[in-house]
């Protein structure tokens, strides 16, 4: 049974928060994908740019490893940006649910929850859709993920070594859609 949660801005936040610094994605779930980002500590100019900025979203694949990158953005701010490793095969095969690309403009819906993680509180909330070419992209590179066998911590580790600032300058990121 799939149980309703209300999210509200000043609420206390009602989910288990994956990181108290950064971000997960839960996507492909039976209820929905979710942006789930954590921050200790936010400044209401951060908070502004996560629930108002411009959104790009990017992809970086590495056999069974695949993360996620996301920025924000806005005139005379320094962006915000995140990264997400995914493995599909983490997710119980009851609940996950990957939709039926049919057509190459699809979008992946996604939810975005900002929390501030001191003090457990709901500060943003935006819905949002992965531009077509990271949503067919992503799902491709997920069927492959759970095909796959090799663990993709080694890969991952690798991908620890470049700065995230470089890895989303090389990135093909693209703006996500309202």
């Amino acid at each position: 049974m799939i149980k309703h949660i209300e999210l509200a801005v000043g609420q206390e936040y009602p989910l288990p928060l994956a990181s108290t610094e950064g971000a997960a994605a839960h996507f492909l779930g039976r209820t929905g994908s979710i942006l789930q980002i954590g921050m200790p500590d936010l400044i209401p100019s951060e908070t502004k740019l996560m629930r108002k900025g411009s959104m790009r979203a990017g992809l970086y694949v590495d056999g069974p490893l695949i993360v996620l990158l996301f920025d924000f953005r806005a005139a005379g701010q320094k962006p915000i940006e995140l990264d997400c490793p995914f493995d599909a095969r983490l997710i119980p095969r009851d609940e996950l649910s990957l939709p039926d690309i049919t057509t190459g403009d699809q979008r992946l819906m996604v939810e975005v929850h900002v929390v501030d993680s001191a003090t457990n509180t709901v500060r943003g909330l935006r819905g949002i859709t992965l531009p077509p070419s990271i949503t067919v992209a992503f799902l491709s590179a997920v069927q492959d993920q759970l095909a796959a066998a090799e663990s993709p911590q080694a890969r991952y580790q690798s991908y620890l070594r470049v700065p995230l600032n470089r890895r989303i300058r090389e990135a093909r990121m693209e703006p996500c859609g309202v």
